[in-house]
């Protein structure tokens, strides 16, 4: 998969100007008040669809909300998870102690995915995130990254959990979340984290 997506990468791609046209995120119960206020601060800079994998109870909660333009896909279930989990994480990852859950990330990839397919580019956000302004600038690459801002007293977690932060990517191209899924089944030390630093090697990425 992953030399096709080299091979096929074409040299002239990344030219066009891209306007956000979603923006996406994963979520389930236990952070259904996290995702509302994502929402609710996001809603004063942008109106673009938001498309949401979660389960039932998260979308029952924010649809009570009222909020405009949600798009549900409601695959996280306890089951789903459950059945990813015991399929991809038995023993992968376990000797980190953190209170990060898997099989929740492996939505991720494909939330993007239809995302994408959906509207043609999405902007992901992990839920616990407070928009503050207007996400849009310009946009001229299909992979756009953020960087961990460390404090210098904290730069040498970069070493371990890698470059980039997991929860804040631009994408255009739906080729690239079966990518970051492989890299974080086969090529990853930290969760889906530590392997965006590969990304590089494939795509001619932009900084935010």
């Amino acid at each position: 998969m992953i030399n096709k997506l080299l091979a096929e990468r074409g040299q002239g791609r990344g030219k066009e100007l891209h306007k956000i046209k979603s923006f996406s995120f994963v979520c389930t119960a236990e952070i259904a008040r996290e995702a509302a206020i994502l929402i609710k601060s996001l809603r004063f800079f942008h109106d673009q669809p938001v498309y949401i994998t979660c389960d039932e109870e998260t979308r029952s909660y924010l649809e009570k909300e009222g909020f405009d333009d949600l798009h549900f896909d409601l695959s996280a279930t306890k089951e789903a998870l459950a059945e990813i989990k015991d399929e991809y994480f038995k023993e992968k990852f376990q000797n980190i102690d953190t209170f990060h859950k898997a099989e929740c990330i492996f939505k991720k990839m494909e939330c993007m995915e239809r995302a994408i397919r959906k509207y043609g580019n999405t902007f992901f956000l992990d839920a616990d995130i407070v928009v503050v302004g207007s996400l849009e600038e310009e946009i001229t690459k299909d992979l756009v990254l953020s960087p961990h801002y460390h404090p210098p007293w904290k730069s040498h977690m970069t070493s371990y959990c890698g470059i980039f932060n997991a929860g804040y990517v631009f994408c255009s191209d739906e080729k690239f979340p079966q990518l970051w899924r492989d890299l974080y089944l086969n090529h990853s030390s930290f969760y889906e984290q530590e392997c965006m630093n590969y990304f590089c090697e494939y795509y001619d990425i932009d900084i935010f």
